[in-house]
């Protein structure tokens, strides 16, 4: 049987429709393997894993994905999930946001390359296609299927640490604090209502710069993006300053609460913003609802 081997060494920048799961145990062989192998003789030790809890977008492209292998090699090829009790495959591609990496200890760092942008990488014999969100994750569906999958005839081969990475371009690539980039920085909240504000500023930061922030409610005393730990003097309004290196939100506004003070900074330097940006030390945005003052930038 000719085979057409795919190999790829170096890292650079229908048959069926059912998503029913196999849960039957595989014999996993004690040789030592040192990359990602699909051929015909492979297809038994073989799945495409997906989240178990996956978008039906994510589901669909994953079980199309299963299809198109199959026709490739010729032999039914398992899907299954990243449920605790679903089986481990020798072999293994995995699409879209899994328990895997931290279930095996793989370094797959999906989020680095943002929301639309995407990673193709292999750890052992595990092969991650996988995004910032489900847009990127189908991006990198796409790349697989356009450049290796369709260039193979029934034979894959792609060396343990192949890394492709698609990073997606944002419109601030930079988010400065006293001239310090933030891209490190966690966002802590302790007021009650702090925990959605802290996901909306999480969300739209990850959006527009790439940086995912952690959030936490626990002050390790080191520069964050402080939310809610303090109050201003005059009542129902929102202040956003720097002090000690760090970007503090507070609000004494009841109404809106700390989750309006943060959609009024975001409203005012981010969603409509481009290029980087430096909030020195001394910046102060006050809204006091009938004006706004601002001081610290031009």
């Amino acid at each position: 049987m000719l085979a057409l081997l795919v190999l790829i060494s170096a890292c650079s920048n229908n048959t069926v429709d059912s998503t029913t799961l196999d849960t039957e145990e595989v014999t996993v062989l004690e040789t030592e393997v040192k990359g990602f192998l699909l051929n015909a003789e492979t297809a038994l030790e073989f799945a495409v894993i997906r989240g178990d809890m996956s978008s039906d977008i994510i589901t669909k492209s994953a079980v199309s994905l299963r299809n198109e292998i199959a026709e490739l090699i010729g032999y039914e090829i398992k899907i299954s999930t990243d449920w605790e009790k679903s089986p481990f495959y020798k072999y293994e591609l995995i699409v879209g946001n899994t328990l895997r990496p931290e279930q095996l200890g793989d370094d797959i760092d999906f989020r680095s390359v943002g929301e639309r942008g995407y990673l193709i990488a292999c750890s052992e014999s595990r092969l991650y296609i996988c995004g910032g969100s489900d847009e990127g994750t189908l991006l990198g569906v796409d790349w697989f299927r356009n450049n290796i999958l369709n260039a193979a005839k029934n034979n894959i081969e792609i060396e343990d640490g192949y890394c492709y990475r698609q990073e997606q371009q944002y419109d601030i690539p930079a988010l400065l604090v006293d001239s310090k980039d933030t891209k490190e920085w966690k966002i802590v909240y302790n007021s009650t209502d702090g925990k959605k504000a802290a996901k909306l500023l999480q969300d739209v930061l990850y959006k527009t710069t790439g940086c995912w922030h952690e959030i936490t409610d626990e002050d390790s005393g080191v520069p964050a993006f402080y939310l809610g730990f303090t109050v201003p003097e005059l009542t129902g309004i929102f202040r956003t300053y720097v002090q000690d290196g760090s970007l503090w939100f507070s609000t004494s506004s009841k109404q809106s609460g700390i989750e309006g003070c943060v959609s009024a900074f975001l409203n005012t330097y981010i969603y409509s913003n481009t290029g980087a940006i430096n909030f020195p030390d001394g910046f102060e945005y006050t809204d006091l609802g009938d004006y706004i003052i601002v001081y610290g930038l031009n």
